[in-house]
């Protein structure tokens, strides 16, 4: 599967609108984005989750949150 097969999945979304809200608002990094590119970058936020698996160390609980900021950092910065 291409990156640009992510884009046109038309998979529903794995994070509700609340919690991204809760994860992505303190993030200055995304206001530069526009509403076009917070869109695929939900996209591609969402397909990551749907894909990967997250595992933690030293007793940490991972949580719905936890995860959703990883991926959209993991998107954001190289």
């Amino acid at each position: 599967m291409g990156l640009l097969d992510w884009f046109s999945s038309r998979r529903k979304n794995t994070v509700s609108d609340a919690l991204w809200q809760q994860v992505t608002t303190p993030f200055p990094f995304l206001n530069h984005l526009l509403p076009s590119e917070q869109n695929d970058l939900r996209k591609l936020v969402d397909r990551f989750l749907q894909e990967k698996e997250f595992t933690s160390a030293g007793g940490l609980e991972l949580t719905d949150e936890i995860c959703v900021s990883i991926a959209v950092q993991g998107w954001c910065h190289p």
